[in-house]
């Protein structure tokens, strides 16, 4: 018993169609399974095949739904595939995928509704079309925020990484390597500065200007002169 037939037991609802809402079900069920059991089946290629597979069970279910609830199984259909869409992130593949879709709802209709006025017919192609767009675009802004988000995380790491690369070097030709804010006040850790002048606390030089650990003026106003220059 799928939990789709226990859903239709508790709220006492008849079911669209045995046949394919237990193939979907237990399809979803085992696909959950896979890759638990064996990680090595996640490749591209095999989440190439469980979308197709997916999309040819989203078409079953329209073709084999009776006439009556045909609407609202395409419409239950549509939603599962834009739930898969928004996973997957491939616009492309999301508009033959959507489209495959609408267009199975249209001609399902289409035959096995042939009294149904042609001015519906023509609406729903619209809705459908309007639909299918609206989710292509969203996938597509969906895809360019997450690779922008990408982007920035690895920029950010590999500006960290050359951060402490040039700190490493620096550290083989300096006595003490220190970092300044807008300001020139001190930032980070401050344990190598200590030492060097003979500090016992590393926090008595958090924050403060590094102005005022140097004695001479000329060395102030050289120091300045430098790090404002542009």
């Amino acid at each position: 018993m799928s939990l789709l037939h226990l859903y239709n037991i508790i709220t006492g609802t008849a079911r669209l169609n045995n046949l394919a809402q237990d193939i979907l079900f237990y399809t979803v069920y085992v696909g959950m399974l896979l890759p638990d059991r064996w990680p090595w089946l996640i490749t591209p290629r095999s989440t190439d095949w469980v979308y197709s597979l997916f999309l040819a069970m989203s078409i079953l279910w329209i073709g084999l739904c009776p006439a009556e609830v045909l609407l609202l199984t395409g419409t239950l259909v549509k939603l599962f595939v834009a739930c898969l869409s928004i996973s997957r992130l491939q616009v492309r593949k999301v508009a033959v995928q959507s489209s495959l879709v609408a267009i199975a709802e249209i001609i399902c209709l289409y035959l096995r509704r042939p009294g149904m006025d042609r001015a519906i017919i023509r609406g729903l192609i619209v809705i459908d079309s309007a639909w299918v767009l609206v989710l292509v675009a969203f996938v597509w802004i969906l895809r360019q925020s997450v690779q922008a988000s990408f982007f920035n995380y690895y920029e950010a790491r590999a500006l960290q990484s050359e951060q402490s690369a040039f700190k490493g070097l620096l550290r083989m030709v300096c006595d003490v390597v220190i970092e300044l804010d807008s300001q020139l006040c001190v930032v980070g850790p401050t344990t190598h500065l200590c030492a060097f002048l003979l500090r016992g606390s590393s926090r008595a030089l958090e924050g403060i200007p590094f102005m005022d650990l140097m004695q001479k003026e000329e060395d102030k106003t050289h120091l300045r002169e430098v790090c404002t220059r542009r």
